[in-house]
């Protein structure tokens, strides 16, 4: 029950050893010993109880989509700088892409319950059937990012672990590298190179091994050209070995 922590703070406080927390003498509820309790079962779960820092490699599948917004109706231009039509069903055949992550973490518990992680990681995303090329045949794109994920960890049972937080992103190569959205050639794929996502996952841990999923919504779009823009979304499976805790 120690590791419930926050989650269950006020279940602690119940079981206390007093026999009363929210009354004193004739039933008059005393509000300074409730915030006192309150605070101390705080201080409590978060209290510095076993720190340590490790130190692993990981690796995983993701499962990555590109959605993209658009209008009904807009101009774009070819490869001759004439203005076109833009039809949102050149582009209507977007389906996800599998691709790879490998990588390593570093972690640092403050105690069972809470501890933070930051990881360093190579990440595939992009799109099959993303676009039709001059032959009408659909080609994907191929988004190749080094990826910086900032967690907290939150661990509420034995084993179990709770990560929420942010992730930082660069776009270090790309295929195709032109940009296929303005009609062969004009500018370039991705025009926006960071990349920037909100992280929610779980994950369970046996021993030195940890098994992971996790969800990375983008923010920002890798592209946009005033018409329609596309945003990286991101399921993640993982695996991580532990190398070295202290």
């Amino acid at each position: 029950m120690k590791n419930i922590g926050l989650f269950f703070a006020l279940l602690l406080l119940l079981w206390s050893n007093n026999t009363s927390l929210f009354a004193q003498d004739a039933g008059i509820i005393n509000e300074n010993e409730i915030a006192k309790r309150i605070g101390q079962g705080v201080k409590n779960a978060l209290k510095f109880k076993n720190p340590s820092f490790s130190f692993g490699v990981k690796a995983g599948l993701n499962y990555s989509y590109v959605p993209f917004s658009a209008s009904n109706n807009g101009e774009i231009l070819d490869t001759n700088g004439n203005v076109v039509t833009y039809d949102p069903s050149d582009h209507a055949g977007f389906k996800p892409r599998f691709g790879f992550m490998t990588g390593f973490y570093v972690q640092q518990r403050i105690s069972k319950l809470v501890g933070f992680q930051a990881e360093l990681l190579y990440s595939q995303k992009g799109a099959t059937q993303a676009y039709k090329d001059e032959q009408g045949n659909w080609q994907p794109i191929r988004l190749h990012y080094v990826s910086v994920p900032l967690l907290l960890d939150v661990s509420p049972f034995k084993n179990v672990h709770l990560q929420a937080g942010t992730e930082v992103s660069y776009a270090a190569a790309y295929r195709p590298t032109f940009d296929v959205f303005r009609r062969w050639g004009r500018g370039d794929l991705v025009t926006h190179k960071l990349d920037v996502g909100i992280i929610g996952g779980v994950s369970y841990r046996v021993k030195k091994m940890e098994f992971g999923v996790r969800y990375v919504y983008g923010l920002l779009p890798y592209y946009e050209n005033g018409i329609f823009q596309t945003k990286n979304n991101l399921l993640q499976a993982s695996v991580a070995w532990q190398l070295f805790k202290k």
